[in-house]
């Protein structure tokens, strides 16, 4: 860890001093009007990281860029004299180590209307500490065991001893068990920072069941159900109640748990595949009411044509947005994950140029090294189009209603394509 730590110091320095060098000065950027701002919230740049932002034109040309070393706003001006076209392209950069492994995600946004702004939000608040859980009088096993409150969960078998960071203190634990007269579930309370709780499990009661029927048979599934206080469905701080894996058993419909009377509203997401050899996983995320059927997006993915980063795509169906991933591991172990996105009507994504500050910092990212892993489509339902949902995810005017959360998508799984 501590190596990475010092190749993301240096990374920072490099991308400081490239980046710098080719600045307006601070009179030029005075009179200059921003091409884009973005506002990093939440801690989207964790400790010790950076993130970037690069502007290009409708074709993938370098209009800007800028280097974010802290959550905040940041302008991006032009750098060229480039004519801005009516439509831009953004890419929002930031790293993450991963299992030891340093990540760099770069997310590109296609068909974006210059001169606006974004607040780009991360998914998790800072921990302000953390509590020690161990279980008693416990019945007998046959599963892991859900640990979650509000902003964190995980599975274990491990019953003494278990850290729960804590992102709100005082906060309510939720422990649900496997046994083998069935599920049960406890509620604690008053759960603070720093505190060991020894927690009693010999009252721990049977949970309500919600059945979501799936629309084909599934041997490999993935379902979280998680509670929330309130209609925020934005907020991180979200309690999971229920997690299935598939253990390679088919199924039709899946039994979701969660506690009777406690939350207002949840957050149900699912992601269902016929085989575990099947290129085709289906999606499906809805807020506010468990729902009692797996909706299927009506829309598929026919071909993909994709090389040197640049995808051809053939698709039908009912669909709102677009979404190609590639990936490249270079020989320092670093993964590069880019994604770039479009609307229903586009037929090509190819991905932008680099700036020369970027290209010089990771010199062993190009097109032709990268590898088309998937092509994914989705349909939100509640809004009209692809403006429409990149105003939900960024626009910080705009507030989010629970049907904003529903989409079903389908990904295509792509082997070796580059």
């Amino acid at each position: 860890m501590t190596r990475y730590l010092h190749y993301i110091l240096s990374i920072s320095l490099v991308l400081l001093i490239s980046f710098s060098s080719c600045k307006k000065t601070k009179t030029d950027t005075d009179s200059a009007k921003p091409l884009f701002t973005v506002n990093f919230t939440d801690n989207f740049i964790g400790e010790q990281l950076t993130a970037f932002v690069l502007i290009s034109d409708s074709h993938g040309k370098f209009l800007g860029d800028t280097i974010c070393n802290y959550n905040g706003e940041y302008p991006v001006f032009p750098e060229t004299n480039t004519p801005i076209t009516s439509k831009i392209t953004i890419t929002i950069g930031n790293y993450e180590i991963f299992m030891h492994l340093l990540v760099i995600h770069l997310n590109t946004y296609t068909n974006v209307s210059p001169y606006g702004e974004w607040n780009v939000k991360g998914n998790q608040p800072d921990t302000v500490g953390h509590a020690i859980i161990s279980l008693t009088h416990l019945p007998v096993l046959n599963g892991p065991i859900l640990f979650s409150n509000s902003g964190y969960s995980n599975m274990t078998f491990d019953t003494s001893n278990q850290v729960q960071p804590l992102f709100l203190s005082p906060d309510e634990l939720y422990i649900k068990l496997k046994t083998p007269a069935g599920e049960k579930f406890k509620q604690t309370s008053g759960i603070t920072l720093s505190k060991t709780y020894s927690v009693d499990m010999s009252d721990a009661v049977t949970p309500s069941y919600q059945t979501i029927s799936l629309p084909m048979s599934s041997q490999d599934y993935e379902i979280t159900l998680s509670g929330y206080h309130g209609t925020n469905y934005a907020s991180p701080l979200l309690v999971v109640t229920d997690h299935i894996l598939s253990d390679g058993t088919a199924i039709n419909a899946a039994n979701i748990a969660y506690p009777p009377s406690t939350f207002t509203g949840f957050l149900t997401d699912m992601m269902i595949r016929e085989s575990y050899t099947s290129d085709l996983q289906w999606f499906y995320h809805v807020a506010g009411d468990i729902p009692s059927q797996f909706k299927k997006i009506d829309a598929a993915v026919n071909s993909v044509n994709a090389l040197n980063g640049s995808a051809s795509l053939n698709l039908t169906g009912t669909f709102k947005m677009t979404e190609v991933n590639w990936q490249f591991v270079d020989f320092a172990h670093t993964l590069f994950d880019w994604h770039i996105f479009g609307p229903d009507t586009t037929k090509t994504l190819t991905l932008p140029v680099l700036s020369e500050g970027l290209a010089k910092l990771f010199p062993t990212l190009a097109a032709d090294s990268l590898t088309c892993m998937s092509v994914e489509i989705s349909n939100y339902p509640n809004l009209s189009n692809y403006q429409e949902i990149l105003k939900m995810k960024f626009d910080p005017t705009r507030s989010k209603l629970p049907g904003d959360f529903e989409v079903n998508s389908v990904k295509k799984i792509l082997s070796g394509k580059k």
